[in-house]
C-alpha cells in the first residue's frame, strides 16, 4: 500500500505539476495573445497612420501634378512671349545702335560748329579790333584834314597877301604834311 500511495502521490504530483505547468503555459499563451494582440493593433494603427500620411502624400503630388501641367500648359505661351520680347529687344537693340551713330554724328558736327565757332570768334575780335584801329585812324585823318584845311585857309589868307605858290599834283602830298604836322 505504500507503494500505491506512493504512486498517487507521484501521480498527483505529476498531477499538480501538469497543472501547474499547463496554467503557467495557459498564462503565457493568453499573455502572448495580449501582446500580439497589441501588437497586431499598433502594427494597424501604424499601417493606418501611414496609409493616411501616404494618402497625404499623393494628394499633395496630384496637386503638385495638376499645377505642373498647368504649367507646362503655360510653356508655349510663354516661349512665344519670349520669342516676342527678344524680336522687340533686337528691334529696340537697332534703334539704339542708328541713335547712338547719329549721336555721335551730331557730336562730331557740333565739334566742327564749335572750332567753326571760335575760329569765327578770333576773326571777329581781330575785325573789331581792326575796325577800331580805323576808327582811331578815320578821327586821325578827319583832324589831319581839319588841320589841313586850316592850314589851307591860313595859307590863301596869306596868299591873298603874297603871291601863289605853285601846288602840287599830288593830291597825298597835303594830307602827309598835315599828318607830318599832327604827328
Amino acid at each position: 500500500m505504500q507503494i500505491m500511495d506512493i504512486l498517487w502521490g507521484a501521480v498527483a504530483g505529476l498531477l499538480t505539476l501538469g497543472t501547474a505547468i499547463g496554467w503557467y503555459l495557459l498564462k503565457r499563451l493568453q499573455r502572448l495573445e495580449r501582446d500580439s494582440e497589441k501588437a497586431q493593433i499598433a502594427a494597424t494603427q501604424h499601417w493606418e497612420e501611414k496609409a493616411q500620411a501616404q494618402n497625404i502624400e499623393i494628394q499633395a503630388l496630384r496637386f503638385k501634378l495638376v499645377q505642373a501641367e498647368t504649367i507646362a500648359a503655360l510653356v508655349p505661351d510663354l516661349q512665344k512671349q519670349i520669342g516676342t520680347v527678344l524680336v522687340e529687344l533686337a528691334d529696340v537693340r537697332s534703334r539704339l545702335d542708328k541713335s547712338e551713330a547719329a549721336a555721335a554724328c551730331q557730336q562730331e558736327e557740333n565739334q566742327k560748329l564749335a572750332a567753326e565757332k571760335q575760329r569765327a570768334e578770333k576773326e571777329c575780335d581781330l575785325l573789331r579790333t581792326e575796325l577800331a584801329t580805323l576808327k582811331i585812324e578815320k578821327r586821325a585823318y578827319e583832324h589831319a584834314l581839319v588841320l589841313v584845311g586850316e592850314r589851307l585857309a591860313k595859307d590863301a589868307a596869306a596868299e591873298s597877301v603874297k603871291p601863289a605858290p605853285e601846288i602840287s599834283a599830288d593830291p597825298s602830298a597835303p594830307a602827309e604834311s598835315a599828318k607830318e604836322e599832327s604827328i
